[in-house]
């Protein structure tokens, strides 16, 4: 069988691969070249300088032909640079649009975040009613936003719960200081009207009725004094003039022989102190300092004011007490529960108890000279106005 096929046919093999140089040939079994692009070839011997070049040669199949090539090697380095090229610029591109796309998603999960974040920061003992968007875009942030809305919900109820017990708390501690006030308030009653009957006693065996009935209305002022208002705190005046009406009873027990001095500015008479905090220390300075002098004695009461407190000074001219006594005395009058010299004690328990610690007695001695009592009290601003009645 022989049929004829178009050169252009066997040309389209291999057209479309050629470039400047680079050659194919169709060649038969004896190498002559049965097509070419270069008409002058065909029919003749194959002749191919091998030097530089790339040769293949591959059989057509079910033909006794052959395709025959040469690429110069330049050209198939530079083709390997360009498709190397191509894979570096397709890399680059990748990850690049890699970085866009988890620049963007981090940008939608950090703004979640600082938005989280500025909530957290609006959260407050004053301002509880924050209540984080829980419907996010991301899952896990939407999650952190129920989660954190349950927690506000969770403080927010714990913060009321510990408003009400601390103020019931304040409450009790609050009763619990008056009703100690008070009991320490009777303690010092008792002991004081103790020695007034006693002298009420001694007067009327004396047949002394003009005295013992003086002391008789003296008492019943101070009873008055007392009783007559609910209030713990009263001014220095309403203070003095109660130690006046004590002295007078003294007066009467000890002949006379005790007289009471008064030095404080009418400026410092409105100020306020604990009722009954004069009367037992001057109680104290007339049976342990002038009694045992058995000569009688002067009490001073003196009064100055101080940049943050008012100090009210006790003096007496009595028996004294050494150095180490005074301040053995000071050491128990700062311990819990000292047992002796009660009238004093209790003063400093009281004031101490509605002041603070940086308040209360101060005692100096010299033995033959006398005794100091400081009183060490709160300006009028500091102090809050407490009564019997709770």
């Amino acid at each position: 069988i022989q049929c004829q096929v178009s050169a252009f046919e066997l040309e389209n093999i291999y057209k479309t691969a050629i470039n400047s140089d680079s050659h194919y040939y169709i060649v038969d079994g004896s190498d002559n070249i049965v097509s070419s692009l270069d008409p002058n070839t065909i029919q003749t011997s194959l002749r191919l300088d091998a030097s530089d070049k790339f040769i293949f040669n591959k059989p057509i199949s079910e033909t006794p032909w052959h395709l025959v090539g040469s690429y110069n090697y330049s050209n198939i380095k530079e083709e390997m640079k360009q498709i190397s090229y191509q894979q570096i610029y397709a890399v680059i591109i990748i990850f690049l649009i890699v970085i866009g796309i988890a620049y963007v998603l981090s940008l939608r999960i950090t703004a979640s975040l600082r938005n989280m974040n500025a909530w957290l920061g609006m959260v407050g003992i004053d301002n509880m009613d924050v209540d984080f968007p829980p419907h996010m875009q991301i899952h896990e942030i939407s999650e952190l936003a129920y989660s954190f809305n349950e927690m506000v919900q969770r403080i927010e109820s714990l913060i009321d719960e510990l408003l009400l017990s601390t103020k019931k708390q304040v409450d009790l501690e609050n009763k619990k200081k008056n009703a100690e006030l008070i009991a320490l308030q009777s303690q010092i009653n008792p002991h004081f009207l103790y020695n007034t009957f006693d002298n009420i006693n001694w007067l009327i065996k004396s047949d002394d009725k003009e005295n013992s009935l003086q002391m008789v209305t003296a008492l019943s002022n101070l009873l008055r004094y007392s009783s007559k208002s609910d209030r713990l705190i009263v001014t220095v005046a309403e203070e003095i003039r109660h130690i006046q009406s004590y002295m007078e009873i003294m007066k009467i027990r000890f002949s006379e022989q005790i007289s009471l001095h008064l030095a404080i500015d009418e400026s410092l008479l409105s100020y306020h102190m604990i009722k009954l905090t004069l009367q037992p220390i001057i109680e104290n300075a007339i049976y342990h300092a002038i009694a045992p002098k058995q000569q009688g004695g002067r009490i001073k009461v003196k009064m100055r004011e101080a940049p943050d407190k008012v100090i009210i000074s006790v003096l007496d001219d009595g028996v004294g007490l050494t150095k180490e006594q005074a301040e053995q005395l000071n050491r128990n009058l700062n311990k819990e529960g000292y047992p002796e010299r009660i009238g004093l004690y209790n003063v400093q328990t009281r004031i101490r108890l509605f002041f603070g610690n940086e308040y209360g007695l101060r005692i100096r001695s010299r033995p033959g000279k006398g005794t100091s009592v400081e009183i060490h009290l709160p300006k009028n601003s500091e102090i809050p106005n407490i009564t019997n009645k709770f």
